[in-house]
């Protein structure tokens, strides 16, 4: 019993309880309207060929971030750049999605969507860097499955579509993304700390640009 999912929940500290209590947010924010966003441009307008097109470029965009994860990771801290990349990768194109009228609105969200390949490296050092390694497993489990709680609210978005036409049921859905966003972001920058690992990766960049420490995968 001392090693079930329960049991790790009730003992998390520093760091891995911040990230896996603050995590449910973004179940309920992006997993309630991400999965409708293809449909949300096609009820826009946008063609098949547009909409895989801005599918390319949201992946090309994830890559490249993906790449330069490590330096600016080390470079910003844990902390800092899971805060910074949360905003950009996933407040600022929430808000565009909820505006959006055309094309173009999409394409600038999935180029700077494309940025949460950082907060995807920043997010788990944050997490799991400071850990008990004993609870790393329990601490994954948990993380998976707040990040499924989004199921148990999906009929309010059939309930919001099927009143409000899919158009303007995914706008709200959109504003409640960034909204939820913004105060985990709010909420774990507070009550998170630099890890260890971080901060002596933060003396040893002092000096460096993002470049030069890319270079160091050679």
């Amino acid at each position: 019993m001392s090693d079930s999912i329960f049991s790790t929940f009730k003992n998390l500290k520093g760091n891995p309880r911040a990230c896996v209590y603050t995590e449910p947010l973004w179940g309920l924010s992006m997993n309630l309207c991400m999965p409708y966003l293809s449909v949300y441009m096609m009820m826009l307008g946008l063609s098949d060929t547009r909409i895989g097109f801005i599918v390319t470029i949201n992946f090309i965009s994830q890559i490249i971030f993906s790449f330069f994860s490590g330096p600016l990771t080390d470079k910003m801290g844990r902390k800092k750049a899971t805060a910074v990349f949360d905003i950009i990768g996933w407040c600022i194109p929430a808000l565009i999605w909820w505006r959006a009228e055309n094309f173009w609105f999409f394409l600038v969200a999935a180029v700077i969507n494309g940025s949460n390949g950082v907060t995807a490296n920043s997010w788990t050092c944050l997490l799991i860097e400071d850990a008990d390694k004993k609870q790393t497993t329990g601490i994954f489990s948990l993380v998976m499955a707040c990040g499924q709680l989004s199921a148990i609210f999906a009929p309010i978005t059939a309930v919001l579509i099927s009143r409000l036409t899919l158009v303007p049921a995914i706008r709200i859905l959109f504003l409640n993304a960034f909204i939820l966003m913004a105060v985990k972001v709010v909420i774990l920058y507070a009550i998170s700390k630099e890890t260890k690992i971080g901060k002596l990766r933060l003396v040893e960049s002092k000096g460096k640009n993002i470049f030069q420490l890319a270079g160091g995968y050679g």
